[in-house]
């Protein structure tokens, strides 16, 4: 990766949004002249956003003027409102067959999980007419797209405000382990799984002024590594030169730290869990992006960056194509032949060898915001606000802490049929045994064990800390098995490794087994519990039934 170099030591944030403003380009007002349709903002002048019945009126009316749209209800919300994709293609591709028939690579962008963070939806639809209508539709001879404009339509219209959830309460970027949305179960089960698109992009609301988008991508290094530094490097290049020829500021999510011992500066991001878009897509052999748009700035200019954050990686995929689409099948082919040797159960925050430019704000931190300090965003407020720019290391690489050997494949006892259930809706390959088989198997006895103090997701997550030993048993017919030397493999391991941060067991899969230590606020168990699940290091014989 390069160093990014910006001219100027110190910006006036007023004077930022000033010279941004003057640069952009009046998207309303150019509709207007074109007669082309206008988004519900555009047509209010932004002073708010588009609702749901505007944005679906919209959708159909582009789609009236292109034959290179397609639009597709995926599901229907808790509250009644559709949830639907646009398909654009050149020509659009109905079905995810016809899309890998096309050679051509596909692109995935969901916008607003997070209902009040409209950026990426306003955006978005700006971004739906110009590769339908306007000047970017030649993209779309080299590329497919689909896009989500509103995943999150509860949210995004509840009253008196939009809300960070959707209707039922759930935080839907924290639930692509258990997929307890219909939302976010559409996403995997619908899309992800299906069309089986090169990148996948979620947006939001986040990230440090006096940055207009922020950017990261996969940072578990479970993912395989190509792909991270394909993202990393030259594909964020790409955005960012597109993003600075448009007058925008772009850099890495999500904010500068710094050591209040050393005065050292560098640049931190958010956890790498599972659980979240940018950490599952990268499981799934996807090039996985987060685009975060600072709060603060006008609705207007928080579309159109979201915007040409989209067009910049459009434009490099397009351009890219048959590197992007090598990147992503090796990956697969890696994964298929077990290349990755070992499953990484935790997980330790690094930094990049090398120096960044970056801005921050003048006079830096507020006292007592250490190094160790989670992610801390910068929403800024209305009065002048000076940046200056410092040099720094880019503190967005994560490395394992704690590995364990990935077997050739995972058993689990025939009655945990919820398990099973979850994992195919993941797409992981799962047979059940017709025959029993005796063999050495590696098993989990729980030593220690501990609920969380309050709910999370709807869930009390359990943490557990297991001793490993090895026996020999004969697994009974009925028996679920997991070989690891599929598409899902990765994801499959951390999912039934115990004691990872998004395993099974932390989600209450394995609740109804007495956890040694397992108690809310009590006193511990005796230890010695162990769990149903068997790991098989060797190959070996076994006659079994391929599940739907």
């Amino acid at each position: 990766m390069q160093s990014t170099q910006t001219p100027g030591a110190i910006w006036r944030r007023m004077a930022l949004t000033g010279v941004i403003l003057s640069l952009a380009i009046m998207t309303g007002g150019t509709a207007l002249a074109q007669n082309l349709p206008r988004t519900g903002a555009e047509a209010a002048q932004w002073s708010r956003h588009t609702t749901h019945e505007e944005l679906v009126e919209y959708l159909f009316e582009v789609q009236s003027m292109s034959d290179n749209m397609l639009v597709q209800q995926l599901t229907t919300t808790a509250e009644g409102r559709g949830v639907y994709m646009v398909i654009l293609g050149d020509p659009p591709t109905a079905t995810p067959g016809t899309a890998w028939f096309s050679g051509k690579p596909t692109v995935f962008i969901v916008q607003n999980v997070h209902g009040g963070e409209l950026s990426g939806r306003e955006g978005g639809l700006l971004l739906i007419r110009d590769l339908a209508l306007g000047q970017l539709k030649p993209l779309l001879k080299d590329v497919n797209v689909l896009i989500i404009p509103s995943i999150n339509p509860d949210g995004a219209n509840r009253q008196p405000r939009p809300t960070r959830s959707n209707s039922l309460g759930y935080d839907m970027n924290r639930d692509y382990v258990v997929m307890e949305t219909r939302e976010i179960s559409t996403v995997v089960e619908d899309v992800l799984t299906q069309w089986w698109p090169d990148v996948h992009i979620d947006t939001h609301n986040g990230g440090s002024r006096p940055y207009n988008l922020t950017y990261q991508t996969t940072l578990h290094p479970s993912a395989d590594r190509d792909m991270i530094d394909l993202a990393n490097g030259p594909m964020f290049e790409a955005v960012r030169d597109h993003m600075e020829s448009e007058g925008l500021k772009f850099f890495f999510y999500s904010g500068a730290r710094q050591d209040q011992e050393t005065g050292e500066w560098w640049w931190g991001t958010t956890e790498p869990l599972l659980r979240k878009q940018h950490s599952y897509s990268g499981f799934q052999n996807m090039i996985a992006l987060l685009y975060e748009c600072p709060g603060g700035y006008p609705l207007e200019l928080q579309a159109r960056a979201q915007k040409e954050g989209q067009v910049g990686l459009l434009r490099y995929v397009a351009a890219n194509a048959g590197l992007v689409r090598s990147t992503i099948m090796e990956a697969r082919r890696r994964t298929l032949a077990r290349e990755q040797t070992d499953v990484v159960l935790s997980v330790e925050r690094s930094e990049y060898p090398q120096d960044y430019e970056f801005y921050v704000r003048e006079g830096g931190r507020q006292p007592g915001m250490q190094r160790e300090a989670g992610a801390r965003r910068e929403v800024g407020q209305q009065s002048e606000v000076e940046y200056k720019l410092v040099t720094g290391k880019l503190g967005t690489l994560y490395l394992p802490a704690e590995t364990r050997t990935r077997p050739w494949a995972y058993a689990f006892d025939g009655n945990l049929y919820k398990i099973a259930d979850l994992l195919r809706r993941h797409a992981i390959e799962v047979e059940k045994l017709t025959h029993p088989v005796t063999t050495t198997v590696e098993r989990y006895r729980v030593e220690s064990a501990e609920y969380a103090a309050s709910t999370y997701q709807n869930h009390v997550l359990a943490t557990v800390e297991v001793e490993v030993f090895e026996e020999e048993i004969t697994l009974p017919a009925g028996t679920y098995l997991v070989r690891t030397g599929q598409n899902g493999g990765t994801l499959a391991a951390y999912l039934l490794e115990p004691d990872t941060d998004d395993s099974l067991v932390t989600w209450n899969f394995l609740d109804h087994v007495r956890l040694s230590g397992a108690t809310i606020r009590g006193e511990r168990e005796t230890p010695g519990t162990a769990l149903p699940i068997y790991r098989i290091i060797n190959q070996v014989g076994v006659r079994a039934i391929l599940l739907p």
